[in-house]
């Protein structure tokens, strides 16, 4: 709608938020000469998103165990169709190695001007200590010439998708844009 082209909503995450937890890790892994255990790390926490029992060290090992990121991916998409049956295989190996590049760039993205407008975040009220570390609007206000209106959700990354989180946050969205 161009009407909004002022208005942006964001849900649980910005550039700023996902540009410090990329460092971090990148700091850890990567500048380590370990891409692959950094490759594995994003992974894990993707697949985890799908199925909350899967034992870090476990699948951080089974996926080190693979030589090359499709290997990694396709076990990843293995773990996600192993509890959800019916998914779409195809989409399932898209959507992970998607997540993997969209991190990556997540950590280079640098915005050279400023949003022109206001910006409505959703938040979880569950942060990590990576998430706690930012301002109350993952540093957001920093990145806009408009106000910021910070909206928190009970759950954490994962779950204020779900149940009644997940309707509240429908109807935030419909209601900023309405």
């Amino acid at each position: 709608n161009k009407d909004n082209l002022d208005r942006m909503c964001m849900v649980d995450g910005s550039y700023c938020y996902t540009k410090v937890r990329v460092q971090i890790y990148q700091e850890r892994f990567a500048a380590a000469g370990k891409e692959d255990l950094y490759h594995a790390e994003k992974l894990f926490h993707y697949a985890r998103s799908f199925d909350p029992t899967l034992y870090h060290d476990e699948t951080i090992e089974k996926l080190m165990a693979l030589p090359t990121i499709n290997e990694k991916v396709d076990y990843t998409a293995s773990l996600i169709t192993s509890k959800i049956p019916d998914a779409d295989r195809d989409h399932v190996v898209w959507s992970a190695l998607s997540f993997v590049n969209l991190t990556h760039a997540g950590g280079k993205y640098d915005p050279q001007v400023k949003f022109n407008g206001d910006v409505c975040m959703v938040m979880a009220s569950e942060r990590d200590w990576i998430s706690g570390s930012d301002s109350d609007d993952y540093g957001q206000q920093s990145q806009c010439d408009g106000k910021v209106e910070v909206n928190v959700t009970q759950g954490n990354h994962v779950t204020i998708w779900e149940g009644e989180s997940g309707a509240t946050i429908a109807n935030r969205v419909a209601s900023y844009f309405a």
